[in-house]
């Protein structure tokens, strides 16, 4: 399991490859949390799942942990690993934000303007922005009223060891 927060820096690919190549010799399954926190992320994040020829892919079975907070380049990777069949996609649909955005000072400088400037990546027709991606089992993700448990991530390990 890794919870990849953003993709943003070449760190966090650097841990979920790692990640991987530690234990692709002894685990049958991986999940990989791409619930909330920040956007970002291209597919060479999810390499390690998707080149099956590569010395270091995890040719495992793979569940993906998506959510509304699953926003930009997280959507991105949950489409291409849905759509390449290589993994099991499990929570609620994710944000349909995926149009590249711009900051921009404003006069206060404790404040900044974020805004939708530049369209996502051709997805050969599909379009996420404003749909998102739909999970393959949908699981809601009350975890207000989950007594601290997070009831997508435990039907995420059940997949996991079918």
């Amino acid at each position: 399991y890794i919870h990849l927060v953003a993709g943003t820096h070449a760190a966090f690919k650097s841990a979920v490859e790692s990640a991987v190549v530690r234990f692709a010799k002894t685990a049958s399954a991986f999940v990989l949390d791409l619930r909330d926190g920040m956007g970002g992320a291209d597919p060479s994040f999810i390499d390690v799942f998707l080149k099956r020829d590569s010395p270091h892919a995890f040719k495992g079975k793979v569940v993906v942990l998506i959510n509304g907070g699953t926003r930009s380049g997280k959507e991105w990777l949950a489409h291409l690993l849905k759509k390449e069949g290589r993994a099991i996609l499990v929570g609620k649909r994710t944000a349909g934000a995926f149009v590249g955005g711009k900051l921009f000072a404003v006069s206060d400088p404790a404040f900044v303007l974020y805004l939708a400037v530049r369209p996502g990546p051709d997805l050969g027709g599909v379009v996420l922005e404003g749909s998102g991606v739909e999970p393959d089992i949908e699981v809601a993700d009350p975890l207000v009223y989950a007594a601290g448990g997070d009831p997508a991530l435990d039907r995420a390990i059940a997949e996991a060891t079918l």
